[in-house]
């Protein structure tokens, strides 16, 4: 069996104690004593867990260790062990809440070594956990609102790609939409520069970038033909938008519609010029993948448009689109992605939407979202720039919500974009028990970076459970 655990302790007496309970368990591991030791066996192979001795040489060396293994393996899993974690209970539990929330995501435990040999029976089997189930991470961004010049946007941004690498490695990322603020052949050109930064941080290719529009990804320039045509008048009913979607005599009506967000079709065309199945077309418009993940299986991944409905309804007097309680997935769409995921026997369907639930047509709420529901384990959602979690109560799918990776409704002036409303989330599961735990993430002015968002939950806490049900 090949060695991909190393235990990391100073007190040799405790090192030789946890290797032998580790070994009698069937899980081989190499030893070292000294931080430079560790890591110049972590750069000879892929290990995927360590055992630490936090108070490594003194404690500075074992918090130097994790600093080293979080920016340049943080696939690792890390289980502090320390005799000084013995004490009271709650100040224990603080200790290692804050240790995780410092190291996130590498710290997977803490244990407190002592003369009782039952810590020793549940470290090995977690680690043998650990090493028998690997964990899907994926990041979801949404609401980027790219512009084409924007300092302190920039600034944003380019820290995100940062904080994106400490991460690494991911599996795939999710933008859920408004990737611009208006638009424009040039804040799309801007924001394939950015896409590449950020898949080049999280260590993915193309292919494992899913993208879908939002409203903001509208040219509005297009929009006088849209809501003048009179679509919205029509598109009044569940049957009646399936018809203007299958029958040829609503096709130019169709293409119309489409030619509203005719820039980011030619952006996706452009972008993913070697993936063609990721370019969606008037006629193709929502996307149907797989990938797969050892220890996990396959993944199928629908991204839904819900941004061709967007500015159907219009209100000229307050000179917006009247898009809350109006958006539309359709059936048409709906139906061809459930099937799909039906037909692929996924063991994880992921739904990827701009829109959230309360912002669809009452009858695309019973017709589609509850089809959704009922087919896909998690959905994943922008446009409100709100964090937020629920669980579907007919359904078996968890549907997060993320805040806005870049967003001006805060604050004004020139900086409107550099705020500490700014945030993204990254995601883990466990392949084999299904628990899954998201990591926000925040931007703090104060620090220029991003940091652990630990003002969303009310626990204070930045990162949040979550369990997944597989399907097989």
């Amino acid at each position: 069996m090949e060695t991909k655990v190393l235990v990391a302790d100073d007190h040799t007496a405790w090192q030789e104690l946890i290797a032998e309970a580790l070994i009698k368990a069937g899980v081989p591991c190499n030893k070292a004593t000294k931080k430079d030791e560790a890591i110049a066996v972590l750069s000879s192979k892929n290990y995927e867990v360590v055992c630490l001795n936090w108070t490594l040489e003194n404690k500075h060396k074992g918090s130097e260790l994790l600093d080293y293994i979080k920016e340049n393996h943080s696939n690792i899993r890390v289980i502090l062990i320390s005799a000084s974690l013995l004490g009271d209970v709650n100040e224990i539990l603080e200790t290692c809440s804050k240790m995780k929330q410092q190291y996130a995501p590498i710290i997977e435990t803490c244990f407190n070594k002592d003369e009782n040999e039952e810590w020793q029976r549940k470290l090995t089997s977690k680690v043998k956990s650990i090493l028998d189930h690997p964990k899907l991470r994926w990041a979801h961004l949404s609401d980027l609102h790219i512009e084409s010049h924007d300092y302190h946007q920039d600034i944003v941004l380019s820290e995100l790609s940062r904080d994106l690498s400490g991460f690494m490695p991911f599996d795939f990322i999710v933008v859920s939409g408004d990737i611009t603020n208006s638009g424009s052949k040039s804040e799309f050109l801007k924001a394939s520069e950015f896409l590449d930064k950020i898949i080049a941080s999280a260590g993915i290719s193309k292919q494992r970038l899913f993208l879908i529009p939002g409203n903001h990804d509208v040219s509005w320039n297009a929009l006088d033909q849209i809501v003048n045509m009179g679509v919205q008048s029509f598109l009044i009913s569940s049957q009646r938008v399936a018809t203007f979607f299958t029958s040829n005599q609503h096709l130019a009506n169709r293409h119309k519609v489409f030619a509203k967000l005719l820039n980011y079709t030619q952006f996706a065309k452009n972008y993913f010029s070697d993936y063609p199945e990721k370019c969606p077309t008037s006629d193709k418009y929502y996307l149907n993948e797989t990938i797969n993940k050892n220890g996990i299986g396959k993944i199928a991944v629908s991204s839904f448009n819900s941004a061709w409905s967007s500015a159907i309804h219009y209100n000229y007097e307050k000179k917006k689109a009247d898009d809350l309680t109006n958006i539309l997935i359709g059936e048409h769409q709906t139906n061809n992605c459930t099937s799909f995921i039906k037909n692929e026997n996924a063991r994880l369907n992921i739904a990827i939407i701009h829109h959230p639930k309360n912002w669809l047509s009452e009858f695309d709420r019973e017709r589609c979202w509850h089809k959704i529901e009922n087919n896909y384990h998690l959905i994943l959602h922008g446009h409100e720039h709100v964090t937020a979690a629920s669980v579907s109560l007919i359904g078996r799918a968890l549907t997060f919500g993320v805040g806005a990776s870049t967003q001006k409704d805060k604050t004004t002036g020139d900086d409107k974009y550099y705020n500490s409303h700014n945030r993204y989330h990254i995601s883990e599961i466990d392949g084999g028990s299904g628990h899954g735990t998201q990591f926000l993430r925040r931007f703090s002015v104060d620090l220029g970076r991003w940091i652990p968002d630990i003002e969303t939950v009310q626990n204070g806490s930045s990162e949040l459970p979550f369990d997944i049900k597989f399907s097989h």
